[in-house]
């Protein structure tokens, strides 16, 4: 049935497209990285897919002039009208395993507010998948996150969640400062005592010098706490 057949090598062409490496994409993806966020970016591969929809596949990925910020893979979902002009519209961009040190924690911030300024792309919302921070001494685990931003850029909240969802973390811009929701189950917390709190929620308010809560709420050991707590960056 020449029906049939058709029908198949459509898939079997949507197939190959997942795995098709696009090695003439890479120098022009690499040059558009680097003038958005002024900093040296490296791509090992580029891949392309129609299916589930079309996205760009970016492998192995270091950002900066030690490559000292890697990502194993970056998905970018254009809007189709916009993939040959000048400002490129994405849906959304889906980031996977992030990996940065303690110093390199403001970097994608400058990032996202450097590719608004140069206006070539356009995108509100990113995904992170298994990203992690890495501090001597101190063992976080992986986080999951979406990011949803203004039509300028600016961050308008985030949503950040652990791999093994014991703790969610929700982030609202507020003036100069960041509201801070947290909400955690049978979460034990990386620093201080190894406690592990049954339930745990706290409302904070963050800005460049530090991080005052000004209500935690728990129960753990079949007893409950209440607290206020100022932390500073230092």
């Amino acid at each position: 049935n020449t029906l049939i057949s058709i029908f198949i090598i459509a898939l079997v062409l949507l197939a190959l497209l997942r795995v098709v490496n696009i090695t003439a994409l890479l120098n022009p993806i690499e040059k558009l990285a680097e003038e958005n966020i002024h900093e040296p970016v490296a791509i090992k591969e580029v891949h392309a897919s129609l299916w589930p929809q079309l996205q760009l596949v970016l492998d192995d990925v270091t950002i900066g002039g030690l490559s000292d910020v890697k990502v194993a893979s970056i998905r970018i979902f254009p809007e189709l009208s916009t993939v040959f002009g000048e400002t490129k519209t994405l849906k959304s961009i889906e980031i996977e395993t992030l990996i940065l040190d303690q110093n390199s924690l403001e970097r994608p911030v400058k990032w996202i507010s450097s590719a608004n300024k140069q206006g070539k792309l356009k995108f509100d919302r990113i995904f992170l998948k298994g990203s992690s921070i890495k501090i001597p001494n101190l063992e976080l685990s992986p986080i999951n996150g979406d990011i949803k931003l203004s039509p300028s850029g600016e961050l308008r909240n985030a949503t950040l969640v652990t791999d093994d969802h014991k703790l969610m973390i929700k982030i609202t811009p507020n003036n100069q400062t960041y509201e801070i929701d947290l909400v955690a189950n049978a979460w034990q917390p990386p620093l201080g005592f190894p406690v592990i709190f049954d339930q745990l929620s706290a409302k904070a308010e963050a800005d460049s010098n530090q991080i005052s809560f000004s209500q935690i709420e728990g129960t753990l050991y079949g007893g409950t706490i209440k607290a206020q707590m100022t932390v500073n960056w230092a």
